[in-house]
């Protein structure tokens, strides 16, 4: 009984222990599955791209001495798609680099926007046909935040190609546009643009399909400050090459001139955009007509059994200690019988059995 009782206080002295430890293990299980590694936290709302637009687009004719984009869905040239791309930690500030520049202003990626823009994310495309990502620089794509519908317009630049004209657009889903700063096809035409992750003004889409059905002679071409699309409250991706090469979107003697742009070190906030293009929404009807009334009756909940307790009985075993009998060694024998050995060990089994059931049975 007394042995009962010191068992039971040694666990009561343990138990508050292993209560805590059980405490903060689950304890540190919640705090690892709220634990988030988003280095983008912007509110990327649920937003529809619109259907309808009031936008216009000019037309110009294609002009390149270089050989045509054939079938644009499958040119790596042209389509970012079939190149994809990769994130990459690298910093999403503007970056200054050495060398020449351009002295007629390239597009300038700043006034795209209504805003100073917000570089969140930043990453490396992948070389055509591979997984292998361009190496001569750091960076070849950068996301910027963007709000729900907010207006995303041609740049401004120190050249036109035309009318008053910056941009043509060589090809477009709903989703990704790309942009030449010339009249050709070929990246040796003039600076390339590509976006992606954005909704394309589905007039310009419409424009765009209808040229590219009609056999690519005529495209359509957009001036400074005209909607290129809207912004889906994600980040935009933006890259920008020069004579084919893949450049560093963030050099700001180059593609921020009369512009800037600032570090989002990875969160941002979209704010509502007043000038955002809304969603069409189908007219709500004046009235509706009266709901049927529901009568919906809940069941009493049913009485819960009666369990009785378990009784516990405690069984008090006496020890009785046994004497055990001196055992005289013997000499051994030079050469002792097998079956002589067998008995021996036979009895020092049954010596050893008989002093355990006394002990330990009642």
């Amino acid at each position: 009984m007394k042995k009962s009782i010191s068992k039971k206080k040694k666990l009561n002295k343990f138990l508050p222990i292993l209560v805590l430890a059980i405490l903060l293990f689950f304890i540190f299980l919640a705090v690892l599955a709220v634990q988030t590694t988003k280095n983008f936290t912007s509110k990327a709302e649920s937003y529809t791209c619109p259907s309808t637009s009031t936008q216009n687009y000019d037309h110009l004719h294609v002009v390149s001495d270089y050989p045509r984009a054939g079938n644009v869905e499958q040119n790596t040239e042209i389509n970012l798609s079939t190149r994809g791309y990769t994130e990459v930690n690298e910093k999403t500030d503007l970056v200054d680099y050495g060398g020449d520049t351009d002295p007629v202003m390239p597009p300038s990626l700043g006034t795209m926007f209504s805003h100073t823009p917000v570089i969140v994310k930043t990453y490396k495309v992948y070389k055509a046909g591979t997984k292998v990502i361009e190496e001569r620089w750091p960076v070849n794509l950068i996301g910027i935040a963007t709000s729900p519908g907010e207006n995303i317009v041609a740049p401004k630049a120190g050249r036109e190609i035309g009318g008053g004209n910056v941009l043509m657009l060589i090809y477009a889903t709903q989703t990704q546009a790309t942009l030449v700063h010339g009249l050709g096809e070929h990246p040796s035409d003039g600076y390339f643009i590509h976006l992606d992750n954005f909704c394309v003004d589905p007039n310009l889409l419409t424009s765009y399909n209808s040229d590219n059905a009609g056999g690519r002679t005529v495209m359509p071409v957009l001036k400074p400050g005209q909607v290129i699309g809207y912004g889906n409250g994600s980040d935009i991706r933006i890259a920008i090459r020069d004579s084919g090469d893949w450049m560093d979107p963030r050099a700001r003697k180059d593609w921020w001139q009369q512009s800037s742009a600032i570090s989002g070190q990875g969160s941002y906030t979209p704010v509502p955009v007043s000038s955002a293009t809304p969603v069409p929404a189908t007219p709500a009807p004046t009235s509706f007509p009266p709901s049927p009334t529901r009568v919906i009756s809940q069941p009493s909940p049913s009485p819960k059994p009666t369990i009785a307790s378990p009784k516990i009985t405690i069984y008090e075993i006496k020890i009785t200690a046994t004497p055990v009998p001196t055992l005289i060694p013997t000499p051994t024998p030079t050469k002792v019988p097998v079956m002589k050995i067998v008995k021996i060990k036979w009895l020092g089994f049954k010596l050893l059995l008989e002093n355990f059931l006394k002990l330990y049975l009642p």
